[in-house]
């Protein structure tokens, strides 16, 4: 079964996801923990960079450039664009401790939507764009979560990393989908990787 493992509260990388917003009292930052957990404790999120060019990132998520990287179509309106800030966003404690307004309900809804797009400027390189589903609509096995391939994850290219022992036929070998293969290198005059277009030097 072709499918893609869905991170979740618990095991995300990142300890600001979803807690983005800057709280100067502890009892609003407690509020804001249990809102946290009930809002983002129900989905899983997938994470997904708009380029595989960037060297850093084979080093933090493809065993140093030896593991591949899986290019997919995704539809737009499944996607969010996550947006970089050196600060965090600001919100009013007074909102948290009227919760029941309606204007106080309409802060606390933006400030979830924005809290699950919004990261701290030093991830800008991993160029991220995500999808975020409820738990309920993946599968569940063995307490992990996964969304099987199809029409709205469709696996279109597998890029084989630049150290990478992997040939092609091992990589087509592994799937029912026919992905394009692209074969890397690191670039020779700019810090990234590339597409190793000699037809002999290709895996």
């Amino acid at each position: 079964m072709a499918r893609i493992k869905a991170s979740t509260l618990e095991d995300l990388n990142d300890p600001f996801e979803f807690n983005t917003i800057a709280l100067n009292h502890p009892v609003m930052r407690s509020l804001w923990k249990i809102l946290r957990s009930d809002v983002f404790g129900s989905v899983g999120v997938f994470c997904f960079s708009k380029s595989w060019r960037n060297p850093v990132i084979w080093s933090h998520y493809a065993d140093n450039h030896r593991g591949l990287a899986l290019g997919f179509e995704v539809p737009d309106e499944n996607i969010q664009k996550m947006h970089y800030r050196k600060t965090p966003l600001r919100f009013s404690s007074r909102t948290l401790s009227n919760p029941d307004t309606p204007e106080a309900q309409r802060e606390i809804l933006e400030a979830i939507q924005k809290s699950s797009h919004v990261k701290f400027k030093h991830w800008e390189y991993e160029n991220e764009v995500r999808s975020i589903e409820n738990k309920g609509e993946l599968i569940e096995d063995d307490g992990r979560f996964f969304k099987r391939f199809g029409e709205d994850l469709e696996l279109k290219e597998v890029i084989i990393g630049a150290a990478s022992k992997l040939s092609s036929s091992e990589v087509l070998s592994a799937t029912s989908a026919k992905p394009k293969i692209v074969t890397t290198r690191l670039a020779f005059q700019t810090f990234s990787v590339v597409q190793q277009r000699t037809r002999a030097l290709q895996k």
